[in-house]
């Protein structure tokens, strides 16, 4: 008896320690295998904080210290087109610049002289920058 009890304490022992996580998003469709938190929408780009609020932006957030980066691809110049249509600006980019949707697998190499530009799966400009 005092095996079986054991047992079954060892095995009790093993279990999830917290409830399972939700499997429905917003709208009651199930998430993808791997993915969390809700689906991407439309909405441009809005950075939050003072550090990276603006293109060219950098800095350690921690210590509070933002540091002007040198607009070496034209990011700059390109902000008012947040929130239009990539097809509106296209012809206009310069050659090499990056198109990025949310599919879209992106190299980590840094190269400030590129224009990348986000944008959603229907095409619309989220953020503009360099690198």
């Amino acid at each position: 008896m005092k095996r079986i009890s054991l047992i079954m304490l060892l095995v009790a022992a093993c279990g999830p320690t917290q409830a399972p996580m939700s499997q429905t998003v917003p709208g009651g469709a199930a998430p993808a295998a791997g993915v969390s938190g809700p689906p991407p929408t439309d909405t441009p780009f809005q950075p939050s904080g003072e550090a990276g609020a603006a293109a060219g932006e950098t800095g350690d957030a921690a210590a509070g210290e933002t540091v002007k980066v040198p607009d070496m691809c034209g990011a700059d110049t390109r902000q008012g087109q947040i929130g239009s249509s990539l097809s509106d600006h296209q012809a206009g980019l310069p050659e090499g610049t990056r198109i990025i949707d949310p599919s879209t697998i992106v190299a980590q190499d840094y190269n400030p002289q590129r224009l990348n530009v986000n944008v959603t799966y229907s095409g619309l400009i989220m953020r503009v920058w360099c690198g």
